[in-house]
């Protein structure tokens, strides 16, 4: 019992010393100073990210302009399409003297096929 008795007491000198005010003071302040720390990583890691997504959305959207009809066509490509406005993919699909639109970046001709694949 002797024995008991002295453990509980050594625990109660712990829990008093824990209790203290002074030592809850210590505590908190080292908890505020763990969570600013943790705040100011938090806060960095944040703005990198941030950062790093804008950055993305912008490559994307390079992307996105390369891709445009205009910005294809001024490099050297053209849009074909019959006089219904239907777009001819194929050159099997023309036809001799078919009327033809051509679209370039700059503007559009009519033009008339002088052969076919036939």
């Amino acid at each position: 019992i002797e024995i008991i008795f002295k453990n509980l007491n050594e625990k109660m000198k712990d829990l008093t010393k824990f209790l203290n005010i002074a030592s809850l003071k210590n505590f908190i302040k080292n908890n505020n100073n763990s969570l600013s720390i943790a705040t100011k990583n938090l806060n960095f890691f944040l703005k990198n990210q941030l950062k790093q997504k804008k950055l993305e959305v912008v490559n994307f959207n390079i992307r996105l302009e390369n891709l445009s009809v205009k910005k294809v066509l001024k490099r050297g490509f053209a849009i074909i399409k019959d006089i219904k406005s239907k777009n001819i993919l194929k050159y099997k699909n023309l036809k001799t003297n078919q009327l033809i639109d051509v679209e370039f970046y700059n503007g559009s001709i009519v033009a008339k096929t002088i052969k076919s694949h036939e």
